[in-house]
């Protein structure tokens, strides 16, 4: 066994991906990172909020965790 083979055997440019496959993931993550920016732009005030609380309180559930 001869595990540099394995690895060049099982690396991304000797998958077979068909065309149409690799255009679909070519466009799909410029989308979904749109979609998870976006996201974070709608609910940026939550966000603030619940990190500002933990700052100024700490994790709400602190004194009951064993570690």
């Amino acid at each position: 066994m001869n595990p540099a083979r394995i690895i060049d055997e099982h690396s991304p440019a000797n998958i077979p991906i068909p065309d149409e496959q690799a255009a679909e993931t070519c466009l799909t993550w410029p989308v979904a990172e749109r979609r998870v920016a976006q996201w974070f732009e709608e609910n940026r005030a939550a966000l603030d909020s619940s990190n500002a609380y933990v700052e100024n309180h700490g994790l709400p559930l602190a004194p009951s965790r064993s570690f």
